[in-house]
């Protein structure tokens, strides 16, 4: 993303420059890590300008440029018009006939603590009583940690709990560790016992 957004604000980068980028925030991630786990969005978004600062400089771009690189990669990864992320069309319908339900709901992922502006950017962090990221609790699904931390926030028991994910293991797995029941959305598979194929058979799963 750093390499393709100079070359849109008119940098020229060399061959290897995106190499070059995730090298050097991977040598440093371990420090991400635990700003992550501080859960500090200030520190977090000076990492990120310092990581681009060092690439920059690197690559011979002009000097003073690494904000304008922070800011045009971020619109591009959380603006209106994501290159990167995309809300499928079941969700939003989904979310509000739960919440109009009064059932409360909260978000475990493996992510980092940008889960929280990436659900904001799309208007959605209000149906949520809580977002529960891997890097910013020190546990990751398919670890049952990290699913009773949600229960907490929820304030219900495992057993009358619903997980939904994509993944088998992470999600499924995961939350049946954790005492829970989990269904797996598959859009590209027929629906069953454990699987459904959109989010809009939801609510009549649980039935609304």
């Amino acid at each position: 993303m750093a390499a393709s957004t100079a070359e849109r604000l008119g940098f020229g980068t060399e061959e290897g420059a995106a190499h070059r980028f995730e090298a050097l925030a991977g040598e440093r991630w371990g420090e991400f890590r635990e700003i992550n786990l501080r859960r500090d969005r200030e520190a977090g978004d000076r990492f990120w300008l310092e990581v681009m600062t060092d690439w920059a400089r690197g690559e011979g771009l002009p000097d003073g440029h690494a904000e304008r690189l922070v800011e045009a990669a971020n619109e591009r990864i959380f603006g209106q018009g994501s290159e990167v992320f995309r809300v499928f069309d079941d969700v939003v319908p989904c979310l509000r006939a739960l919440g109009a339900a009064g059932i409360p709901m909260a978000v475990v992922s493996n992510w980092d603590m940008s889960l929280h502006r990436t659900l904001s950017s799309f208007g959605l962090d209000s149906f949520f009583c809580g977002v529960f990221a891997s890097m910013e609790t020190g546990y990751a699904k398919p670890q049952a940690e990290i699913f009773r931390l949600a229960l907490e926030c929820l304030g219900t028991e495992a057993h009358e709990t619903l997980h939904v994910g994509d993944h088998p293991v992470d999600d499924l797995r995961g939350a049946k560790s954790a005492g829970m029941q989990a269904l797996i959305v598959d859009r590209g598979a027929p629906s069953s016992a454990t699987y459904i194929s959109s989010l809009e058979e939801l609510p009549a799963r649980i039935g609304l």
